[in-house]
């Protein structure tokens, strides 16, 4: 079970300390849920890139779209719940902008 902060999949499962955006940790729970051999496809197999957590946030969707889907889970919520999330965050600007 490890120690928090050892592993972002296990700090969301076991210790309830979440890393990742809502949809993410949605998606990771319901793997969990379903199948709680998978978790460990996650971290200790091919796809390392969900250890990367904000990172390579659209890499871990897709990942995680894959394997829900492998399970006959339906990904049209978790892929609206993405967009929402994408268009709900503000837009960078530099600070030079309020200099003007």
């Amino acid at each position: 079970m490890g120690s928090p902060g050892d592993n972002p999949v296990t700090d969301l499962l076991s210790h309830r300390i979440n890393h990742f955006p809502s949809d993410i940790s949605q998606m990771i729970r319901r793997l969990h849920k379903v199948d709680p051999q998978i978790t460990s496809k996650i971290t200790n197999g091919d796809d390392q890139t969900i250890w990367n957590g904000k990172k390579n946030e659209e890499k871990n969707r897709n990942i995680l779209y894959k394997l829900l889907e492998e399970k006959g889970i339906d990904t049209d919520y978790y892929r609206s719940e993405a967009k929402n999330l994408n268009e709900k965050q503000p837009k960078r600007r530099s600070i030079w902008a309020f200099w003007r």
